[in-house]
This record gives C-alpha cells, structure tokens and sequence, in this order.
C-alpha cells in the first residue's frame, strides 16, 4: 500500500528501529522517535516525567521495531488513572 505523506507518529506515540550498521562504537543500537503530548504528563521541578510502554511489532515489509507509547496521566485529583489508547499502527510501512 502506498502512502501519499510520509507517516508521522500521533501524540504520545514513537517507533524504535535497530540500527542496521554501526560504523562508529558511540552510534546508538536503536533510533526512532516518539512525539509527546507534554500537557498529558506530569512534571517535578520542569522535568516532565515519561512512562513508557513498548511492544515489538513487525512491519509489512519484515522489519522489526519497538512502538512506544506514553502511559499518559498527570498525578492531580481530576484524572487519577492513565487513559488508555488504542494502537493502530499496524500498517504502517518502512
């Protein structure tokens, strides 16, 4: 399936994919990235702390990767427990 735009992660959702080859020790094993939505976390001091979960995923073509989401939930009284999201990057091609 082709896709007309290049495909961007929603809120508080990323991938990670093995680097295929190091070329230099201080090259990362993993890249990726993950866009947060910054008012559904929780901060101590201007720090925003993330919780994150993973799940090892295989796209279309056979590439294996991690999609990451964000546990997302602030500490207040109003919104006590995390909200849940539906992951629907199956289909997505690299």
């Amino acid at each position: 399936m082709a896709y007309d735009k290049p495909f961007e992660n929603k809120p508080n959702f990323g991938s990670l994919f093995a680097t295929k080859t190091k070329t230099n020790p201080a090259q990362p094993d993993y890249w990726g990235d993950i866009k947060i939505d910054l008012s559904t976390v929780d901060t101590e001091n201007g720090i925003a702390i993330v919780k994150l979960s993973g799940w090892k995923k295989k796209s279309e073509k056979g590439t294996t990767y991690l999609s990451l989401g964000v546990n997302n939930w602030k500490s207040d009284s109003e919104n006590p427990q995390p909200k849940k999201q539906e992951i629907q990057d199956d289909d997505i091609e690299f």
